[in-house]
C-alpha cells in the first residue's frame, strides 16, 4: 500500500501497483485493458464507454518535466482541495459518467453534504495589526452557502449579457459536448505520491472551445469578436459548454476567400474536409459539416498531445469510437441570434410550457437555479445533483467572458491597500479561541450599554 499526502490529508491508495512501471509498460497495460480488438462486444455507445473507462489498476507517474509540459500547455491540474472534495475527485477517477442512483453518485453527494455541514460550522478569524486585542470573526465564505455571493455573480452576468446584446445586433451560440468516453478525472503521481488530479473532460472541452474560437477569429479577421461561455453539467457529471460569439451572423464568413488559392468558402471547405454538397445546399447544412470537421481536427490534435505526455491512448480510443458508431466528431449545436432573440428554432430545452427563454436567460439558467437552491436551502433530487455539484467537484466557474464586456461592471478593479487585519485561520464555532473573542466582544458591548 502506498501513502500520499494531498492538501495536508493522509490517504491510502487502494489497489496494488508495480514500482518499476515504465512509460512504455504503462501504454502496453492500457492497451491490454482497453482490448481494442474486441470490438464485436460493443452494441451501443454506453457499453463502449463503460469498457473504455473501466477503473484501471494502474497509476500515471509523471516526472517534474512532464508536469511542467502540462502546465505550459494550460492543462489544469487540481493540486489543492479540501478533504471532502479530494475524496470526491478520487471517486470520479476513471469514470466517464456517473449516473444518478449509482454508488459513486451517492458518494459524491454525501461528500458535498459533509463539506457544507463542515464549513457551516466554521468561521474565519482576523486580528488587528495595530491593536492585537481587537478581532474580527466572519462566516466561512462559499458560493454554495452564501446567497449574496451567488446573487452578485448572477447580477454581473446579467449586466454583461445586456451590454453584449446592446453592442451587437448579430450573435451565434454554439454548444459543444464530448463523447462520453473520456474520464471525468485522472490522477497524477509524482515521485511515488499523488501530485494532483486532472479534470480531463473539462480540460478537453475547454481547450477545444478555446482553439475553435481562435479558428473563428481567423475566419473573421477584420471583425472584433466578444464571447460569453456558460459551463453546465448533465445529470451524470458530463460537461457541456454554451458559447456566445457576439458580432457575427455566421460562424464562417461566407463572403471572403480562403487558402492560398483564394477559393470561395464553399469550394475551400468542401475540398479541405471532403464534404460533398450541392451548390444550392443551405449554408447552415454546410456549416454544420464544417464545424464538426474542424472540432474533430482540433480534438484529435489535443488528444495526441495529451497522450504523448500522459502515456495514454485516448486518441486511438476516440478514433475507434467514431468508426464503430459512425460519428464524425464532437456533438455541436449552432443557433443564430438577432437583436437578442433567437433567429430560427431555439434550443429545445429553452422552450417551457409557458414561454421560450431568451438567449440571455438561457445561458444563465443554471446560475439562477444555484441561486434559488442556496437561498431557499433546497434539497436537490439525485436526478439533478450533478448539474449543481459539478461546479464544486471540478472547481468550475459558472461562466467566463471577454474582459471588454465586463469593463466597468461590478466593483472597481483596483489594487486594495495593505490590510490592517491579519488572518489567523479557520476555526470551529465552538473553538475556545472563538468563544473567548466573542465573550470579550460581548463584555465590551455590555460596557458600552452601561455607559450610555
Amino acid at each position: 500500500m502506498s501513502e500520499f499526502n494531498f492538501e495536508n490529508k493522509n490517504f491510502t491508495s487502494n489497489g496494488s501497483f508495480t514500482d518499476d512501471l515504465t512509460p512504455s509498460r504503462i501504454l502496453e497495460i492500457i492497451r491490454q485493458c482497453f482490448e481494442f480488438s474486441q470490438v464485436h462486444y460493443f452494441s451501443d455507445t454506453e457499453s463502449f464507454s463503460k469498457f473504455f473507462n473501466r477503473e484501471q489498476k494502474i497509476r500515471i507517474e509523471l516526472s517534474d518535466r512532464d508536469i511542467q509540459k502540462l502546465k505550459k500547455l494550460g492543462i489544469r491540474i487540481i493540486t489543492r482541495a479540501n478533504f471532502y472534495r479530494t475524496q470526491a475527485l478520487r471517486v470520479a477517477n476513471c469514470n466517464s459518467e456517473i449516473k444518478p442512483h449509482t454508488k459513486q453518485h451517492s458518494e459524491i453527494a454525501n461528500l458535498f453534504k459533509q463539506h457544507i455541514d463542515d464549513i457551516s460550522s466554521k468561521v474565519l478569524v482576523f486580528r488587528n495589526k495595530e491593536n492585537p486585542d481587537e478581532h474580527l470573526i466572519i462566516d466561512y465564505p462559499s458560493r454554495f452557502t452564501d446567497s449574496r455571493k451567488v446573487y452578485r455573480l448572477y447580477r454581473k452576468s446579467k449586466e454583461i449579457l445586456q451590454r453584449a446584446f446592446e453592442k451587437h445586433k448579430d450573435a451565434i451560440m454554439f454548444t459543444i459536448t464530448l463523447p462520453r468516453i473520456f474520464p471525468i478525472t485522472v490522477e497524477i503521481y509524482n515521485n511515488g505520491s499523488l501530485y494532483g488530479v486532472i479534470p480531463l473532460q473539462d480540460v478537453l472541452i475547454t481547450k477545444l472551445r478555446q482553439d475553435f474560437i481562435k479558428r473563428v477569429r481567423k475566419w473573421w479577421k477584420s471583425t472584433k469578436l466578444e464571447t460569453f461561455t456558460a459551463y453546465e453539467f448533465h445529470d451524470d457529471y458530463a460537461e457541456h459548454q454554451h458559447v456566445l460569439i457576439f458580432g457575427i451572423p455566421f460562424l464562417i464568413d461566407w463572403n471572403r476567400n480562403f487558402g492560398k488559392k483564394k477559393l470561395d468558402a464553399l469550394t475551400y471547405f468542401s475540398l479541405k474536409y471532403g464534404i460533398t454538397l450541392s451548390e444550392d445546399a443551405p449554408r447552415t447544412l454546410l456549416s454544420k459539416h464544417v464545424i464538426t470537421a474542424v472540432l474533430d481536427e482540433i480534438l484529435e490534435r489535443i488528444l495526441e498531445t495529451i497522450d504523448s505526455i500522459l502515456y495514454t491512448d485516448f486518441l486511438e480510443g476516440y478514433r475507434l469510437y467514431k468508426s464503430l458508431f459512425h460519428i464524425s466528431g464532437p456533438v455541436n449545436e449552432v443557433h443564430r441570434i438577432k437583436n437578442g432573440n433567437w433567429e430560427g428554432d431555439p434550443p429545445p430545452d429553452s422552450v417551457t410550457s409557458t414561454k421560450v427563454l431568451s438567449p440571455a436567460k438561457y445561458v444563465i439558467k443554471y446560475l439562477l437555479k444555484v441561486l434559488n437552491m442556496v437561498k431557499n436551502k433546497e434539497e436537490i433530487p439525485p436526478e439533478h445533483q450533478a448539474k449543481y455539484l459539478g461546479y464544486w467537484l471540478l472547481g468550475k466557474r459558472f461562466n467566463s467572458y471577454s474582459r471588454s464586456l465586463a469593463t466597468g461592471i461590478g466593483p472597481p478593479n483596483v489594487k486594495p491597500p495593505e490590510s490592517e487585519w491579519e488572518f489567523l485561520g479557520v476555526f470551529d464555532h465552538d473553538d475556545q479561541l472563538v468563544l473567548n473573542i466573542l465573550d470579550k466582544q460581548q463584555d465590551q458591548e455590555d460596557g458600552v450599554e452601561l455607559l450610555s
